[in-house]
């Protein structure tokens, strides 16, 4: 690949894109011809030494860090300012290090970051337009005609500028890990973001602590290389440099250079730059990218397919990442070639605040790096490193973290020239966040569920978790003690099938339980949680604001008591980050959004299209045989009428069909995990359909929420709109079925309801009482030791309420285990829970039923069931109440 003379210079004949308009060639020439005279920054061997360290991260050997300013500035050069962002670089390395179990190759955006691609070439202040600023190598950063002006002065100042700073580098002293680690456990003391890591800690502590106990010299000197984006090909080629006895060329700028997504053009003179160079090199691949062009970036790029030589640096957006990804990453390991796979999760999540600040989410920051580990987790290939712009510096410039930074604190301290910047302590709280995706059994594949921990950014009143009791560790990187509770209650997998056997053994003892799920249980099979049964004391937890639903306790819970990271798989950031896993005000804020849909006069308004949908399916059942209720009726109905309010076109909903079923079986995790991937994909794409072109539907408003009024994040539009879908369905399959089931165990309840149609609301609340869609509310913490009867629950532990338990309570419910169509309604079931979480779909549940019912009677008035009921079986889940199957005759007389 290494070319020389006329082929070295082709990129001169085609188009560079982002190009400064300089002043003049003269002045530009003799700035080129002084470089091209001055000694190089970076030596061909270290050069191949970030390539050798690059091609064992292409096989999940290593893991690259690169990080640093958006653009560097040339009054920021003094050797404090340096240090500290290699110092913050070093104490983020030794947590990934540690977690990922490989060594991180640390490169910095440092020593040549002073350019910037812009996406228009002027701005206007009060009426006065000048060109944009591209950065320090170009211009200045003043709003005046003589600071605009593109210089080519500037070129070396940015080449002495850059000399300095790789020099400081170079004179560095050796690290100790260990000062490293003491500086972070610093940082923990006074997060509180911090308070839940104490797995990752204690294996960090112990590694090092095998190190002295081998006597290994803890001083290290350390390993930093220099990149930049190689977007001055002017200042790039004058440095180039060709060496006649090997006949490679090497850019002399930094050890590592980048193709910006607004220059990797195919036919740009960038990417036929890059191709005459021999250092490793990457190519930013944003939303545009198809696999095809990247496929040919690397026939270009790297045609003798040369590990270590091309890193792809994915910048897709939070909300992009999983349905954009795949495909990338499919085709391009399909082609055998070995590129790194690298992760920038800040370009793609910026946005103007209303102060005008261009800002990021910690929130969606984080969710795009844990959708980049769930994608090659899914596809079994390697996480190769992750790319951040951060600084040392107590900057105010992204909003969220630990600290609950927010919009109205951008203000106090924002500094970056261009785009804005994780500060150290957001930087630092990302790499323990990011730790935390790393299997310790696989290097570099990602759980796909570990960066629900981060605060979302409009949680300002969220609290994490309070001080933990005397047997918990206070600071992350403290061991835990073991835990010293008496031995819980071991359920088994009678309980999923019949747990109102368990809630009749364990009720004459009280209403407060511990036991431990049963281990093929997902989420929590196999913890020790508290289990609440009867009506009293179920009603009044549901409404206890001490019992948290929020997401962030409910994985630091997860991972402080199980650290299997598949059990945790459902409270993935892209598919949780919803009301149903939020406190006030988060919760109130997005129930808000989308409550006027489900309004008992909205949802009479869709009562019409209910029933045409109803008929139709009822149509298309036939009564010369035997078939699945749930199949054939059960599930499309609610499916279609959901896909009615998100507006998703007829002609795509045939998929939702499949993915609800993959969703709903609990028998293949694998095939679930696959659903949710569709799911979340087809949203996202369907998400940016919609801000295209709006449309009259549920999903269109919250696009509106999040684009134009700030009132959601990209993680929480999707997370919304996946909720809407499932819980759209469950409710009222799990009705249907249920109520069908007891239909026909008791035919005279059956024939009560054909003779006088009047009892059908009844009897719909009925079956929501006696067989609960919902056997368990959704999980919940204990946010401060709260005692429920006489029993204490420690902060920090898991609760489950019984609604299922509830709803048989003798206490509340007369003969509760047998079926009363005729039963009063003021009983107050709860199916639909109680308090602040109370089932928002709840009207158009009892619709959809009420009417499904109706039909079912008039269509196949001696339906009869076509199993014996003792041998259907329940699905294995914690919280759902529904049956695999219903297979019945549908007679019509």
């Amino acid at each position: 690949m290494t070319r020389t003379g006329e082929a070295a210079a082709h990129w001169r004949t085609l188009v560079a894109h982002q190009r400064p308009e300089w002043p003049g060639p003269a002045e530009l020439g003799d700035v080129t011809e002084h470089l091209a005279a001055s000694p190089p920054l970076v030596t061909p061997q270290e050069c191949d030494t970030l390539t050798a360290r690059l091609a064992r991260a292409a096989e999940g050997k290593a893991f690259l860090l690169q990080g640093g300013d958006c653009a560097e500035r040339f009054d920021d050069l003094s050797a404090p300012a340096i240090h500290g962002k290699l110092r913050l670089l070093e104490r983020m390395a030794v947590v990934l290090s540690h977690a990922s179990a490989v060594p991180v190759v640390t490169v910095g955006r440092i020593a040549g970051q002073y350019a910037k691609p812009r996406s228009r070439p002027t701005e206007t202040v009060d009426g006065h337009t000048l060109p944009v600023y591209r950065g320090d190598a170009v211009n200045g950063i003043g709003f005046s005609e003589a600071e605009r002006r593109p210089d080519p002065a500037r070129l070396l100042r940015m080449y002495d500028a850059s000399r300095h700073t790789l020099d400081v580098m170079r004179a560095r002293a050796g690290t100790d890990p260990r000062q490293l680690h003491k500086e972070n456990q610093d940082f923990v003391s006074r997060s509180p973001a911090g308070e839940r890591h104490g797995e990752l800690a204690g294996r960090i502590g112990q590694a090092l602590s095998r190190e002295d106990a081998r006597g290994e010299d803890p001083s290290r000197t350390p390993e930093f290389f220099a990149s930049h984006e190689g977007l001055l090909l002017d200042y790039e080629a004058a440095l180039t440099r060709h060496h006649p006895r090997t006949g490679r060329r090497h850019a002399g700028s930094g050890h590592l250079l980048w193709i910006g997504d607004r220059t990797r053009q195919l036919d740009g003179a960038h990417v036929a730059y890059f191709a005459t160079i021999d250092n490793p090199i990457a190519v930013k691949l944003g939303p545009t990218a198809t696999p095809e062009q990247a496929l040919a970036l690397i026939d270009r790029l790297d045609p003798d397919r040369r590990p270590g030589r091309l890193t792809f640096i994915v910048r897709m957006g939070a909300h992009r990442v999983r349905y954009l990804l795949p495909q990338l990453v499919e085709k391009v390991t399909a082609s055998g070639a070995p590129v790194v796979w690298v992760c920038d999760p800040m370009h793609g999540n910026t946005f103007e605040a209303p102060s005008g600040h261009k800002t990021r989410r910690f929130e969606d920051i984080l969710a795009e790096v844990a959708g980049f580990f769930e994608v090659h987790q899914a596809l079994g290939t390697h996480v190769g490193g992750l790319h951040v712009e951060l600084t040392g510096e107590d900057v105010t410039e992204c909003v969220g973290g630990g600290a609950q930074l927010g919009l109205d604190d951008l203000h106090r301290r924002y500094e970056s020239a261009c785009d804005p910047r994780l500060n150290g302590d957001q930087a630092l709280e990302l790499a323990v966040l990011v730790a935390e995706m790393f299997d310790p059994g696989a290097a570099g594949v990602a759980a796909p569920d570990a960066a629900v921990n981060a605060e979302r950014p409009g949680a300002h009143g969220t609290a994490v978790l309070p001080p933990r009791s005397a047997r918990e560790p206070n600071n992350i990187f403290e061991e835990a003690p073991m835990d010293q509770d008496s031995s819980p209650l071991e359920l088994d997998d009678a309980f999923v099938q019949d747990p109102y056997a368990v809630y009749a053994k364990l009720a004459p003892e009280g209403s407060v339980h511990r036991v431990r799920m049963p281990p093929g249980v997902p989420v929590c099979g196999g913890l020790p949680v508290w289990l609440i049964i009867g009506y009293e004391a179920v009603r009044s937890a549901l409404a206890d604001p001490r019992l948290s639903t929020d997401l962030n306790r409910m994985d630091g819970l997860f991972a402080q008591n199980e650290p299997d990271n598949n059990r945790r798989a459902g409270f993935s950031p892209a598919i949780a980050s919803h009301m149903l896993n939020s406190d006030p005000p988060d919760h109130t804020r997005m129930r808000k959004l989308v409550s006027k849909a489900f309004t008992s006069r909205a949802v009479e308004a869709l009562r019409p299209e209910i029933e045409r949908i109803t008929g139709e399916l009822i149509d298309t059942l036939t009564d010369d045989g035997t078939v699945d209720l749930l199949d054939d009726f059960a599930f499309p109905l609610p499916i279609r009428v959901i896909c009615l309010l998100l507006g998703v076109p007829v002609e795509e909903q045939e998929n939702f069909k499949s993915w609800s079923k993959a969703l709903v079986s609990g028998d293949s995790p694998e095939a679930a995990a696959a659903a949710t991937t569709e799911v979340v994909a087809y949203l996202g794409q369907l998400i940016e359909r919609k801000r295209r072109e709006p449309t009259d539907d549920i999903l269109t408003a919250l696009v509106a929420a999040h684009d134009d009024d700030h009132q959601l994040t990209e993680t929480e539009l999707v997370s919304t709109a996946y909720l809407l879908f499932v819980a759209g369905f469950e409710t009222t399959l799990n009705a249907l079925g249920n109520g069908t089931l007891h239909l026909m165990r008791n035919l005279d309840q059956w024939e009560a309801l054909r003779e006088d149609r009047s009892l059908l609301p009844g009897a719909v609340e009925e079956f929501l009482r006696l067989e609960s869609p919902l056997k368990h509310a959704s999980f919940r913490c204990a946010t401060e030791s709260l005692t429920i009867g006489d029993v204490e629950i420690p902060a920090g532990d898991f609760v489950l309420l019984a609604i299922a338990s509830a709803n048989r309570d003798p206490q509340r419910f007369d003969d509760p285990h047998a079926l009363d169509v005729r039963r009063p309604t003021d009983g107050g079931h709860l199916a639909f829970g109680h308090g602040i979480h109370h089932c928002l779909g709840a009207p158009l549940a009892r619709v959809e039923v009420r009417v499904a019912f109706g039909a079912l009677l008039d269509a196949f008035p001696a339906m009869r069931l076509a199993a014996d009921p003792e041998e259907l079986r329940w699905r294995t889940s914690t919280i759902i109440r529904g049956l695999h199957s219903l297979p019945v005759r549908l007679n019509r007389r």
